[in-house]
């Protein structure tokens, strides 16, 4: 059978009577094949305009660009999506009469990308000695990974370079650097190759610093408010370096980074402490 069919049969032998009617429905449901993505997804210096395409004849594509699962109601793909940004792309396939497709998904990383390793990883970035904030994305490559991005006056070598740091810890979650220790105002896990926006505002006035973390699809967490600069850099009065490294666990990306002002966040209750 390659259609649903509803089956009656009965039975017969000679000398008996025959059987009741038996009654069956066979439901053949055909599912749309996967969307697939041409570039595949990736690190790239430039925009990129990605075609979505699958080999169901007749089927229409639905995506989307929030790193949200995407439904019938989102976004209908008519030509080339444009990414000019980092951004995760996903997306489902869709027929009358048949089950929609399983979900594509892939992560678009636009502009330098930079990749830990456990060498530390040096980028020299405008000096900034006043209130501002740097914002950037980062991409883990497992679920427990130890990758941290901090901030810096001169060449980084060591973590008691930093003054202002953000980890991927590796109990497999987010945490910033207060003074002599690493804490963070709410538990927030982090998933392998989910896109992460980091926003860090730092004020050399107070050598103060706050970290919202949003997740792709997701929404902002504050992590850090008001935290003390690393202790071996408080008196610091300027940066000029990003420093990046991961140890233990994996690697991770970080990539789209630009600086601007904004207003800090309102700080949720609660502390966790962890280990230095």
């Amino acid at each position: 059978m390659s259609a649903t069919t509803t089956v009656r049969a009965f039975a017969t032998a000679s000398g008996l009577d025959p059987s009741g009617v038996e009654t069956a429905d066979y439901i053949i449901t055909n599912q749309v094949n996967a969307p697939v993505f041409s570039p595949q997804g990736g690190f790239f210096s430039a925009a990129q305009a990605v075609t979505i395409t699958t080999s169901t004849s007749g089927a229409s594509i639905r995506y989307t660009l929030d790193g949200s699962t995407p439904t019938a109601s989102s976004t209908l793909y008519t030509g080339p999506v444009m990414i000019s940004s980092s951004a995760t792309l996903k997306a489902i396939g869709i027929k009358a009469g048949a089950a929609n497709s399983s979900v594509t998904s892939s992560n678009f990383g636009v502009g330098n990308a930079y990749v830990s390793s456990d060498a530390w990883t040096n980028i020299v970035i405008p000096t900034q000695n006043s209130r501002f904030t740097v914002r950037w994305n980062a991409v883990p490559d497992g679920p427990n990974v130890d990758a941290v991005t901090g901030l810096a006056l001169g060449s980084v070598d060591d973590y008691k370079d930093l003054a202002c740091i953000a980890r991927f810890n590796i109990n497999g979650t987010i945490d910033a650097r207060n003074g002599g220790a690493y804490q963070a105002l709410a538990t927030m896990t982090y998933a392998s190759g989910t896109i992460y926006r980091f926003q860090m505002e730092i004020d050399f006035s107070t050598k103060k610093y706050s970290v919202t973390v949003t997740p792709d699809g997701g929404s902002p967490v504050v992590i850090a408010q008001n935290f003390s600069f690393r202790t071996e850099q408080a008196t610091v009065s300027s940066i000029d370096h990003i420093g990046i490294v991961a140890l233990e666990g994996g690697t991770h990306m970080v990539s789209d980074i630009v600086f601007g002002t904004s207003t800090p966040p309102s700080a949720p209750q609660g502390l966790r402490v962890t280990s230095n």
